[in-house]
C-alpha cells in the first residue's frame, strides 16, 4: 500500500452548524451564552462543570461571559462528554463552531490592533493561572530552576499534555513574586504571532508596559514603515538589558522561518535575561539547553487521581496512572469520563486503548500533523510490544524490502521532533499513543498484517526472539509459521522463562484452528504437542496433560504416538503416577521398530526413571545404561537429542548409585552428566542433575557443599519457570536449615515447597514436604500441630505412596509419638514401617530400638549401640541417630565413662557436619548424668527431638 494513501484523519458525522439554531435551544449567537444554556440543560452548576473538566468555577464563569477564549481541542475532549453531548451531535457541533468563531475573532482582534498603541491586551504578561487541581512537582521544578540559573536559553520539551505550560507558568510566577523579576509571557499562535515581526511587536508591548523606553518605533512604527529586522533585535536587546527578565514563549513549536529563531538566540545576550521556550516538538535553536518533561511520577499521578476522583479504587487508580504514563491531560480526560453518572470505572480503564475522547485528543495534538512516512513508521512501532532499535541495519533492510518509498531517517527525525519517541536506538511510543495507533490500523487489516509480518521476520532472523516472532506471525495470520518458530525453540523458550507466554500463543493458535471449518489436523496436532511441552513443568500441568492426550487421540504414525506417550509419561511421573507412566513407556516401546534408535533411547531413559522412583534400582540402572548405549549410536546423526538422553540417563545412573550408598561412584557420574548437559546448552537438564548432586552431598553430610549448588539450581529454575524442580529445591533447602537449627527459616521453606507442589500436582512430593514440616514443628515444641500434620499425610497418601516414602512417613510419625509420650503407639508405627521396607532400614531400626529401650526392653538398643558407628556412605540422619542411641543407652545404664565417650563423639560429629540442631544435646546429657537426675522415658525423647529443651539444660523430668 502506498504511504500516501494512509491518513490519520477520522471520518466525521455531520458538518458545521453555522447559522443554524438547535431545536429547543434559546437563540444565542456566541460561545459563552450557548455554553451557559448547555450547562443549565445538564443541571450543572459552574462549580460542578468545573470539577468535571478540571477548571475552576471562575474559569467557567469567564468562559460563559466570553472573557476567556476557548480552546477547541479542550472543548472537544472535556466539555462535550461533561455536558452529555456525545449523543447530541447537533448541539456538540454548534458548541464547537462557536468555539472556533471565538478563536477566529480573538486572532483578528490581535492582528487589527497590532499597528497601534491600542493593542493594550498584549501589554500584560498573562502568565497562565494554575489549574484547579495542581499537583506540585518540586523536584521537577527545582531541576528547571537550576538549569535556567546556569543557561540563558532553555527549551522545555515534552509530549502533549505532560504539563509543560503549567510547570513553566509556576516557575514564571515564582520569579515574578519571589525574586521580583520581570516576566514576559507570549503564547505563540500559528498564523498570528509565529513570525518574527509579530513576535517582536508583542514582546515590545509587554516591555513598554513595564516602563522600558526606546521601543516606541516597534510599538507604533513611524508612517507605518516597518523597522528592519536587525534594528528590531537591537532595540529589544537594549530594552531587556535594563533589568533581569524572564521571557517565556509557549507553543514555541509553531515558530516559523529562520528569522524568528535567529532573533530569539540574540535576545538572551544581555546578562540576567533568560529565555524559556515551551514546546511539544524539537526547536532548532543552537546553544539552547534541553529540559525534557515526562508524565507525573506514580505517586504524583495517584495524588491527581485522588483529587479529581476520590471514589476511584486504588488498584484502578494505579492502573490508570500506568496506562496514561502519568500524563496529566490524559488523566484529566479519563477522569472526566469516570465522574459521569453511572460510569463503570473498570470498563473505562480497560478500554482506554480505544477510548474516543482520548483518541481525539491525541489525534488533534500529535498524530494529525504527521507526514505519511512518519505515520507509517509510527504504525510499525505500534505493532511491536517492546522498544525497537530503529538504527538496526537488519530492520532498515527489512523496511526497505517492504516499503522502499520510506526515507527512514526523515521519518525517525519527525517522530523525535514530535516527541513520539525519545531515543531511536530504543524507540517506544507512549502507551496510549501506541494503543490508539494500533487500534486505528483495524481500518486497513492488510497493512496491519504486513507490518506484523515485517516484525516477525526481523524478530526471528535478526533478534533470534522466537516468542516475539511467533506472536507477530500469529497476528499476521500465518499460523503455521508461528507454530514452527515455537516448536523449534521449545527448550530455549523454557530456558529463558518464556514458556508460559509461548503457551498462551499456542493456546490462541489452537482456538483459532478449531474455529475453522476445515482445520488442518496435522497443524492442530503439532499445537497440542507444543502446548504440552511448554507447560509440563509448570503449575499449568493439567493443560499439558490434556494437550498430550488430545494429541494421542489423533491417529498417526507409531513413532509420533510413542513420542507423545513418552512426554506424557514424564508428566505423570512428576505427579507420582509412576505405574501409569511405566505402562505408557512400555506401550510406546512396543510400537517402535529397530530403526527408531533415538526414540527407543528416549523411551528407555524414561522407563529407567520410573523404575528408579519405584525402588527397582538394578533395573533402573540397566535401562539407563542401555539408553546411554543407544544415544552413542545416534550421536553423530542427532547430537542434540543424543545429548539430552546421555545427560538424563547418565544422571539416572548416578542417582541409582547414590541410592545404593555408593557415593564414590555416584559423584563422577553425576558430574559427567552435568558437564555434558552444559556443553550442549541444556541448562534445564543440567540444573536437574545438579540438584541430584546436591542431594548426594546432603546425604553424605556435606551441609556446606550442598547449599551453594542448590542456590545456583534455584536461580536457574526461577529463570526457566520450572516449578516442579523449584519445589524440590525448596524442600532440600528446608532440610538443611532444619539440620542447622534454623527452624523458623526451615518452616518457611517447607511452606513454600508445599505451596509449589500443590500447584504442580506433585502429591507424593507434597506428602514428603508435609512430613518434613511436621518434624520442624516437633523441633519447635509444637507437638500437637506436628501430630495433626503426620496423621493427615498418612491418611491422604494411603495406598498412593511408594513403599519407601510410606515407611518414612510412618517413621516420622512414630518419632513424634515418642516425644508426646505415646511409646506403645510409636512402636507400632516403627514395626509397620519395618514390614514395608524390610529389616535392613537402619534409621527405622534405630528408632524402634530406642522405643523398646524407653519401654523397658533394652536388648535391641544394647545390640545396636555395640555396633560400629555408620560410615560416610550412610545417610546423615542415620549417622546422627546411631550416635544419639549410643549416648542414651549409656545414660540409662548409668555408664558415666561410656556416656562421656558417646557425648564427645556426638559433639565432634556435630561440629564436623554443621548439624547445629543438636549442638546442646551432648552437654545436656552429661549434665543430667552428673546431677544424678532421674531418667524419664518421655523426657528422654523430648530432649532428643525438641532441641529447645536441650538448650535450657533443665532436668529431664
Amino acid at each position: 500500500m502506498p504511504v500516501s494513501g494512509w491518513s490519520w484523519r477520522p471520518a466525521t458525522s455531520g458538518g458545521p452548524v453555522a447559522g443554524r439554531r438547535g431545536v429547543g435551544f434559546v437563540a444565542v449567537d456566541d460561545f459563552g451564552s450557548f455554553l451557559r444554556v448547555l450547562r443549565r440543560r445538564a443541571r450543572l452548576t459552574q462549580r460542578e462543570l468545573g470539577l468535571r473538566v478540571g477548571y475552576s468555577e471562575g474559569h467557567v464563569c469567564r468562559l460563559e461571559q466570553n472573557r476567556r477564549v476557548p480552546e477547541v481541542s479542550v472543548i472537544t475532549a472535556l466539555f462535550v462528554p461533561a455536558l452529555g453531548l456525545t449523543r447530541d451531535p447537533v448541539a456538540a457541533g454548534r458548541l464547537l463552531e462557536f468555539a472556533r468563531r471565538a478563536r477566529e475573532r480573538s486572532r483578528a482582534g490581535v492582528e487589527g490592533s497590532a499597528g497601534g498603541v491600542s493593542a493594550a491586551p498584549d501589554a500584560a504578561p498573562r502568565i497562565p493561572a494554575a489549574p484547579t487541581h495542581l499537583v506540585d512537582r518540586p523536584a521537577v521544578l527545582a531541576g528547571l530552576r537550576d538549569l535556567l540559573g546556569a543557561e540563558p536559553i532553555v527549551v522545555l520539551r515534552g509530549f502533549a499534555g505532560t504539563g509543560k505550560t503549567t510547570l513553566a507558568a509556576q516557575y514564571a510566577r515564582s520569579r515574578a513574586q519571589d525574586a521580583g523579576e520581570a516576566v514576559c509571557w507570549i503564547t505563540v499562535t500559528r498564523g498570528v504571532s509565529a513570525s518574527q515581526e509579530a513576535l517582536v511587536r508583542r514582546l515590545a508591548r509587554q516591555l513598554s508596559a513595564q516602563g522600558r523606553p526606546g521601543l516606541v518605533t516597534l510599538v507604533e512604527p513611524a508612517d507605518g514603515r516597518p523597522v528592519p529586522p536587525e534594528r528590531q533585535v537591537e532595540l529589544l536587546v537594549a530594552a531587556l538589558a535594563q533589568r533581569p527578565t524572564l521571557v517565556c514563549l509557549d507553543n514555541a513549536q509553531t515558530l516559523n522561518g529562520d528569522g524568528a529563531l535567529a532573533a530569539l538566540a540574540q535576545l538572551a545576550a544581555p546578562a540576567g535575561v533568560r529565555l524559556l521556550l515551551i514546546t511539544k516538538t524539537s526547536v532548532d535553536l543552537p546553544g539552547a539547553a534541553l529540559y525534557r518533561l515526562d508524565g507525573l511520577e506514580p505517586e504524583r499521578g495517584l495524588e491527581l487521581v485522588d483529587r479529581l476522583d476520590p471514589d476511584m479504587p486504588a488498584p484502578l487508580a494505579a492502573r490508570l496512572v500506568e496506562c496514561t504514563g502519568g500524563n496529566p491531560m490524559l488523566l484529566r480526560l479519563a477522569l472526566g469520563q469516570a465522574r459521569q453518572p453511572g460510569a463503570d470505572r473498570r470498563s473505562l480503564i480497560d478500554g482506554l486503548a480505544v477510548n474516543a475522547e482520548i483518541g481525539d485528543y491525541l489525534l488533534h495534538t500529535t498524530l494529525d500533523e504527521l507526514k505519511p512516512a512518519g505515520a507509517w513508521l509510527a504504525a510499525l512501532l505500534s505493532v511491536f510490544r517492546h522498544p525497537v532499535n530503529l538504527y538496526d541495519e537488519a530492520l532498515a533492510e527489512q523496511i526497505q524490502s517492504v516499503e522502499d518509498s520510506i526515507d527512514l531517517l526523515d521519518a525517525i527525525d519527525e517522530l523525535r521532533r514530535r516527541q513520539l519517541i525519545d531515543q531511536p536506538a530504543s524507540a517506544a511510543l507512549h502507551p496510549l499513543v501506541h494503543s490508539q495507533i494500533y487500534a486505528r490500523l483495524v481500518g486497513d487489516l492488510d497493512q496491519r498484517r504486513r507490518l506484523h509480518r515485517l516484525a516477525a521476520v526481523w524478530s526471528e532472523q535478526a533478534q533470534d526472539s522466537g516468542l516475539e516472532a511467533a506472536w507477530h506471525f500469529r497476528q499476521a495470520g500465518e499460523d503455521e509459521q508461528a507454530v514452527e518458530v515455537l516448536t523449534d525453540r521449545v527448550r530455549a523458550l523454557a530456558g529463558h522463562g518464556h514458556g508460559l507466554a509461548a503457551a498462551d500463543i499456542a493456546g490462541q493458535l489452537r482456538d483459532r484452528l478449531r474455529r475453522r471449518a476445515a482445520a488442518d489436523g496435522q497443524l492442530l496436532w503439532r499445537v497440542h504437542v507444543l502446548t504440552g511441552d511448554l507447560l509440563v513443568s509448570t503449575a499449568r500441568w493439567p493443560e499439558a496433560e490434556t494437550a498430550y492426550r488430545a494429541a494421542l487421540a489423533v491417529s498417526g504414525p507409531s513413532a509420533l504416538w510413542a513420542t507423545v506417550a513418552r512426554r506424557l509419561a514424564v508428566s505423570l511421573m512428576h505427579r507420582g503416577q509412576h505405574v501409569d507412566a511405566l505402562e505408557l513407556c512400555l506401550a510406546a516401546a512396543a510400537r517402535l521398530g529397530h530403526e527408531d534408535v533415538l526414540l527407543r533411547a528416549e523411551v528407555t531413559t524414561t522407563q529407567a526413571q520410573a523404575r528408579l522412583v519405584m525402588g527397582e534400582y538394578d533395573e533402573a540402572r540397566r535401562l539407563a545404561e542401555e539408553a546411554l548405549a543407544l544415544a552413542e549410536e545416534v550421536d553423530m546423526i542427532a547430537p542434540e537429542p543424543a545429548d539430552v538422553v546421555a545427560a538424563t540417563a547418565g544422571g539416572t545412573v548416578g542417582v541409582v548409585l547414590g541410592m545404593q550408598r555408593r557415593f564414590g561412584q555416584a559423584a563422577p557420574k553425576l558430574r559427567a552428566a552435568v558437564d555434558r548437559a552444559r556443553r550442549a546448552g541444556l541448562t534445564q537438564i543440567a540444573a536437574r542433575v545438579q540438584f541430584n548432586l546436591a542431594a548426594m552431598h546432603l546425604d553424605r553430610g556435606d551441609l556446606s557443599e550442598a547449599p551453594p549448588l542448590l542456590r545456583a539450581v534455584e536461580a536457574r529454575m526461577l529463570q526457566t519457570g520450572d516449578e516442579y524442580g523449584l519445589a524440590r529445591v525448596q524442600h532440600m533447602l528446608a532440610e538443611i536449615a532444619h539440620y542447622r537449627g534454623e527452624c523458623a527459616e526451615a518452616l518457611a521453606l517447607f511452606d513454600r515447597a508445599c505451596q509449589l507442589k500443590r500447584q504442580v500436582g506433585d502429591a507424593p512430593g507434597l506428602a514428603n514436604s508435609e512430613t518434613g514440616r511436621a518434624c520442624v514443628l516437633r523441633s519447635l515444641g509444637r507437638i500437637d500441630g506436628a501430630l495433626d500434620v503426620h496423621r493427615r499425610v498418612l491418611a491422604e497418601s494411603a495406598g498412593d505412596a511408594d513403599p519407601r516414602a510410606r515407611s518414612e512417613h510412618l517413621d516420622g510419625y512414630g518419632v513424634t509419638l515418642l516425644v508426646s509420650g505415646q511409646i506403645s503407639t510409636a512402636r507400632d508405627q516403627f514395626r509397620a514401617a519395618r514390614e514395608i521396607t524390610g529389616a535392613d532400614e537402619q534409621t527405622i531400626r534405630l528408632h524402634g530400638a530406642l522405643a523398646d529401650l524407653l519401654s523397658g526392653r533394652a536388648d535391641p538398643a544394647l545390640a545396636l549401640a555395640a555396633q560400629e558407628l555408620p560410615d560416610q556412605d550412610t545417610r546423615l540422619d542415620t549417622r546422627l541417630d546411631a550416635r544419639l542411641l549410643r549416648a542414651v543407652v549409656a545414660l540409662v545404664l548409668r555408664d558415666t565413662a561410656g556416656l562421656a565417650t558417646a557425648a564427645a563423639e556426638l559433639s565432634h560429629w556435630i561440629e564436623q557436619t554443621g548439624f547445629a540442631l543438636h549442638r546442646s544435646t551432648p552437654d545436656t546429657l552429661l549434665s543430667i548424668s552428673a546431677r544424678s537426675l532421674p531418667v524419664d522415658p518421655d523426657g528422654i525423647a523430648r530432649l532428643l527431638w525438641v532441641p529447645r529443651l536441650a538448650e535450657t539444660r533443665g532436668p529431664v523430668r
